[in-house]
């Protein structure tokens, strides 16, 4: 097995991750500005899937005014990490 497909196996369900947590901060922040203060259960997912990460870019990012700008950092940190994984997967094909 040539050592890039086996690199690209290893990162591309790390890449996978990403998306799903990417979309679980989505779904948190359109439900949270819809309904700030719901306790539907799957808002309750949302938020426990994302609340670990959040909770410490918040200890490290300011307050924008009053909006909390984690979920923003959180999302481009997330893309950032994949556009890094994708470019070592494809610098492994050349």
């Amino acid at each position: 097995m040539p050592f890039f497909a086996l690199a690209s196996e290893l990162l591309w369900p790390i890449i996978l991750i990403l998306d799903i947590f990417q979309f679980c901060l989505l779904g948190r922040m359109v439900a949270f500005i819809f309904f700030p203060k719901s306790t539907h259960p799957l808002i309750t997912i949302l938020e426990a899937i994302t609340e670990p990460v959040l909770k410490k870019i918040r200890a490290h990012v300011p307050k924008v005014g009053k909006i909390d700008m984690s979920g923003v950092f959180a999302f481009i940190t997330a893309e950032f990490i994949k556009f890094i994984l994708g470019a070592a997967t494809l610098n492994f094909l050349f």
